[in-house]
């Protein structure tokens, strides 16, 4: 989750905020998704900090996000995936099966720890084709701010990033939460019905933009 400088541009980070705490209110309402769903959130500035490590929705406490400095995006994605990596491992040790894990980035402008096609970009890129590909994780890339499309669309990633309508911050949390209502209540390995699509004309938070 991006929490830098820009993030203060129309107050998305309160509305961040404020969703976050929503979110945990509707997962705390479903007694399977509360009990089933482990969540992990990462910021990132110039920094990465992990606000949470791994834990079951019900013992989660949404962070407060403060913003301020650059957009150390790069790093984040390493850790997250990182951080997912271990989290897996710890499943496959504790006999422990699980639903495909999703991993969210959202964020309002460019990395600037990192450029197209130099060596942490690459890197960067090779993790997340490699994770969707041996289908360790599904990714999605969420612009607040048009501005971060074009980076986005070179992280490679199989779905196209999608850029948030302006004010429906809280929307995306709040499909976010069903989302992981439906799937809580499905058998592993089986569809997962009940998610709606998020560019959808009515009902939807996001559009995906032409190239």
């Amino acid at each position: 989750m991006d929490r830098s400088h820009s993030m203060i541009f129309n107050d998305h980070i309160g509305a961040v905020n404020r969703s976050l705490q929503a979110f945990r209110a509707d997962i705390m309402e479903d007694p399977l998704a509360r009990k089933r769903l482990d969540l992990c959130v990462i910021s990132f500035n110039h920094e990465c900090v992990t606000e949470n490590h791994f834990c079951s929705a019900q013992n989660w406490r949404p962070p407060t996000l403060v913003p301020g400095g650059a957009t150390g995006m790069g790093q984040a994605i390493k850790v997250g995936l990182e951080t997912l990596r271990g989290r897996l491992q710890r499943y496959r040790l504790d006999g422990v099966d699980c639903y495909r894990p999703w991993v969210m980035l959202v964020t309002d402008g460019l990395p600037t720890d990192m450029q197209p096609n130099d060596a942490r970009w690459m890197e960067v890129r090779q993790l997340i084709q490699d994770g969707e590909q041996k289908r360790r994780f599904m990714f999605f890339s969420v612009a607040v701010l048009p501005e971060a499309i074009p980076a986005l669309r070179q992280l490679g990633a199989q779905r196209p990033p999608l850029q948030v309508r302006e004010g429906k911050i809280p929307t995306m949390f709040k499909w976010l939460s069903a989302s992981f209502s439906s799937i809580s209540r499905s058998q592993l390995g089986a569809p997962v019905s009940g998610i709606t699509e998020p560019t959808a004309t009515e009902t939807g938070w996001a559009d995906i933009p032409s190239l």
